[in-house]
Order: structure tokens, then C-alpha cells, then sequence
């Protein structure tokens, strides 16, 4: 027991003594002649606690030890940073604000689940870093692809294949679907749209980009003012997909004529007969024109604003609005 105490002993002292300078060098100069020459004749180091800690010690350490002051400093910062890299407080605070710096965490960090949770909150590239087993974790990797869809890369095979993480990567950045797994990829081309055109936040960041995809939305999103107004707002003519509900939704219809004239085709009988959707039809379309109701295919104000942008919406005009002179002037002139 004494003998065993006393071994621990000068385990710790040789340890502490590493950061002193000039005695570390000497203790160091000896460590070096230990390792090399009783190290070999010892056969069962295990045993005794000394010889196990100076045989885990490594030689390059011993060496720059023998460089007084300098060696201290270099060993000293060595030890602080690698003993931060264990330290859950200090990890905890530094990687929500750098969550990469989940590469340097111990391994015991990397496989808890609150650290990996704060890095890949803050870039979801750490994903990369975490153990295995929370690459499999649906909550560490969905929380990831949110942050950084690219992060999906990094995900598990069977998260690969997870239609919620697809989704939300996809969501996240498009590029995303690089990364599927292949037994996602076996699904045909209308499977693959089933998946995102029934998730609503999927098919609004698609709609924004590309508004004539509405087509292939549910019906209940198709009824989503929401989603809706983000489709026609980017291709007017997107408001064909719309619930008869929406195309009668004056905001909706006055969103989709402003970006595309001729989308008053689509829009409800009630509200091509609203002057203010028609007005701004025709101003962004003249050959909108032909859409509008009798009514205001007879109103002036209509037709003027109809034939300044297109002169030849003169002919959707009432017979009694083609013999107006102003109109014909001014139509003949956008004509010539």
C-alpha cells in the first residue's frame, strides 16, 4: 500500500514539476534515461502506477522539456488548451460562437448530445465532427440541415433517407439533394415531388422561386393564401393552380396582374370586373385588355391605360371605345 502510495506520488510531482523551469529540464533528462533504458526491463509497467504514467508520457514532451523557460511555455499552453478541450463550460461557450470548433473537443464532448447541439445550431457544418452515434440522432441532424442543408452530407445513412431531414435541407439550400441517400433516390420522379409538394415550408421556399410549381401542390395548399401569393408574386400566370377560392381573393388576383397582366384570365368573372385589378392589368399588360369584363372593356379610363401600354389592346375594346378619337390617336401612336 505504501509502496504503491509513493508511486502516485512521484507520478504527480514529476507531472507538476514539468512547469517549473530548470528543475523540469533535469527531471525531464531523467524521464528520457528511464524510457530508454528501465523501461525495457520492465515487464509488467501496469503494476506500478509511475512506470505506467512515464510510459503514457510521451517522448517528444520529455524533449521539449529539456529547453528551459521555453519548453515550460510551449508544454504549459500545450496542457491548457488540450484540458479546454475537455472542459464542457468552456466548449459550451466557445462553439456558440464557432461551432467548427467541435473538431477539437475531446471525443467524450463530441458524444454529448447539449454540445453537439449548440455547434450545429451555430454552423451546421459541425455535424461533421459529432461522434456516430448523434450523427444518427434525428434532433442533432434535423437542427443541422436547418442551420447549413449541406450539413446533410454528414448525416447518417438512414438520415439520408429521412423525408423530414430531405425536406428540411432542401428547404435550406437546394443544392441539399446532392447528399440523398440512395434508397431516396430509388423513388420515381412523382414520388419525389409527392414528398416536398405536401410540406408546406418546402413548397413555399420552391413557389418563391419558381411559381408555376404550384401545379403540383396539394389541394390545401393550393387554398393557402400564403403559399398563393408567394407563387403569383413570382410568375402571375401561377394563379391558374390557385383554389377557385383564391382566384376570387382581390389581393391575390391584384398581386398576380401586377406581375403578369394577362393573369386576369384566371382570375374569378367578379373580379374582372374590378376596375382597380383590371387597371392594373392593363398597365403591366395592355392585351390584358381582352380579359376584362363588358363593362370595363367600355370604360375609358380602362382602355386608355390598355392602349398606352400595347396599342393594338384597342381591338379588345368596346365597338363604341375603338371610335373614340383620343383612343385611336393615341394607339395609332405606341402602333408606329
Amino acid at each position: 500500500m505504501e509502496i504503491n502510495f509513493l508511486s502516485k506520488l512521484c507520478a504527480t510531482m514529476d507531472n507538476k514539476l514539468d512547469y517549473v523551469p530548470v528543475v523540469s529540464s533535469i527531471t525531464n533528462l531523467v524521464n528520457i534515461f528511464q524510457k530508454c533504458v528501465l523501461l525495457n526491463f520492465k515487464k509488467n509497467v501496469t503494476l506500478s502506477h509511475y512506470y505506467d504514467y512515464l510510459d503514457r508520457k510521451s517522448f517528444k514532451r520529455c524533449v521539449v522539456l529539456l529547453i528551459p523557460v521555453l519548453g515550460n511555455i510551449i508544454v504549459g499552453v500545450y496542457d491548457f488548451y488540450r484540458y479546454s478541450m475537455r472542459d464542457k463550460s468552456y466548449m459550451l461557450r466557445r462553439l456558440s460562437q464557432k461551432g467548427l470548433g467541435l473538431k477539437y473537443a475531446s471525443s467524450e464532448l463530441k458524444q454529448d448530445k447539449e454540445v453537439v447541439l449548440i455547434a450545429v445550431k451555430q454552423n451546421g457544418l459541425a455535424l461533421q465532427y459529432a461522434s456516430p452515434e448523434l450523427k444518427q440522432d434525428k434532433e442533432v441532424v434535423l437542427v443541422a440541415v436547418k442551420q447549413n442543408g449541406l450539413a446533410l452530407q454528414y448525416a447518417s445513412e438512414d438520415l439520408k433517407n429521412d423525408e423530414d431531414v430531405i425536406v428540411a435541407a432542401f428547404i435550406e439550400n437546394k443544392l441539399a439533394l446532392q447528399y440523398v441517400g440512395q434508397e431516396f433516390r430509388k423513388n420515381n420522379e412523382d414520388e419525389i415531388i409527392d414528398i416536398f409538394m405536401k410540406n408546406k415550408s418546402c413548397v413555399h421556399a420552391i413557389v418563391k422561386v419558381e411559381g408555376g410549381m404550384l401545379k403540383y401542390a396539394s389541394e390545401e395548399l393550393k387554398n393557402d393564401k400564403e403559399i398563393v401569393l408567394a407563387a403569383v408574386q413570382q410568375e402571375g400566370w401561377a394563379l391558374q393552380f390557385a383554389s377557385e377560392e383564391l382566384k376570387n381573393d382581390k389581393h391575390i388576383v391584384l398581386a398576380a396582374v401586377q406581375q403578369k397582366g394577362s393573369a386576369l384570365q384566371f382570375a374569378s368573372e367578379e373580379l374582372k370586373n374590378d376596375k382597380e385589378i383590371v387597371l392594373a392589368a392593363v398597365q403591366q399588360e395592355g392585351s390584358a385588355l381582352q380579359f376584362a369584363s363588358e363593362k370595363l372593356k367600355n370604360d375609358k379610363e380602362i382602355v386608355l391605360a390598355a392602349v398606352r401600354q400595347n396599342g393594338r389592346a384597342i381591338h379588345s375594346a368596346s365597338e363604341e371605345l375603338k371610335k373614340d378619337k383620343d383612343i385611336q390617336r393615341i394607339a395609332a401612336q405606341q402602333i408606329a
